[in-house]
């Protein structure tokens, strides 16, 4: 079973507006589509297979009327405290065998759910999800994500979406605040079977912080120590995702958009 970082997901008031504004930073984002029975919609940028989603709310009532979708159940929860970086989500090729090492260390599982939302061309796009009942940690636990397609399919399909102002973007590291870092790193590099670094302190986001390398992107867990950027949005918006970073940009340059903040780097 592999297991990789398969997207970002930013909670938006305003998806479409994200799109223009994002163009200004040489990122460029596409309309995704609809979720006919979650009453949301989303806009989406590549970077390969790792991708941001900017969830929106299409339809309030029948959002919160969803009952099986944990995502979605935050999502409606969060959406009073504003535009913000809300969860991220893993990609397994298993999940059956997924749900069971989750069991085996006595996890509770919802699901896995099926999704799928239309294109703006009208194709159905089609996967299942996975969510962890995780009461031990501010953090929770990511969702988990299987395609109906294999990595090499989605890859070939996403080509013409991967075009950043003649930049090959690439995500590398996704930063996330918590008050429990190291119980977090020791759980996640041993249920998710990683490399943990030592922890250090980083003068710029103020606070200790430690690196995971999952497939695809590191995560770097944040625990702040003083005030600072990762301290700021857990006081706002509580522990989760707070600073994507990018690799290959043509500058160097930082920017904050709708609750989430963006380093870009060469």
């Amino acid at each position: 079973m592999k297991l990789s970082f398969d997207h970002l997901v930013h909670f938006s008031h305003h998806p479409k507006e994200a799109m223009t504004q994002l163009k200004e930073h040489g990122i460029h984002v596409v309309q995704g589509g609809q979720h006919e029975k979650w009453g949301t919609y989303n806009t989406l940028a590549y970077f390969g297979l790792p991708y941001i989603e900017w969830l929106g709310m299409k339809d309030s009532s029948l959002a919160q009327a969803v009952s099986d979708n944990e995502l979605i159940k935050k999502f409606v929860r969060d959406y009073s405290k504003g535009s913000h970086f809300g969860t991220f989500a893993v990609r397994t090729d298993n999940m059956s065998e997924l749900k069971e090492r989750l069991q085996s260390y006595g996890y509770k599982t919802t699901g896995p759910v099926a999704g799928s939302r239309r294109t703006e061309n009208g194709q159905l796009l089609e996967w299942s999800m996975l969510f962890v009942q995780e009461t031990t940690t501010d953090l929770e636990m990511p969702f988990f994500i299987q395609w109906g397609q294999d990595d090499d399919e989605r890859l070939q399909s996403l080509q013409p979406f991967l075009k950043h102002d003649e930049q090959n973007l690439q995500f590398d590291a996704l930063y996330l605040v918590t008050s429990n870092m190291d119980q977090l790193s020791m759980k996640w590099s041993e249920l998710f079977q990683i490399q943990a670094d030592s922890p250090d302190f980083s003068p710029s986001l103020q606070g200790r912080c430690q690196t995971l390398h999952l497939d695809g992107v590191k995560l770097i867990l944040c625990e702040p120590t003083e005030g600072g950027v990762a301290a700021g949005f857990y006081e706002t918006f509580g522990a989760g995702p707070f600073l994507a970073s990018f690799s290959n940009a043509s500058h160097r340059h930082s920017f904050s958009l709708q609750g989430g903040c963006f380093s870009l780097h060469p």
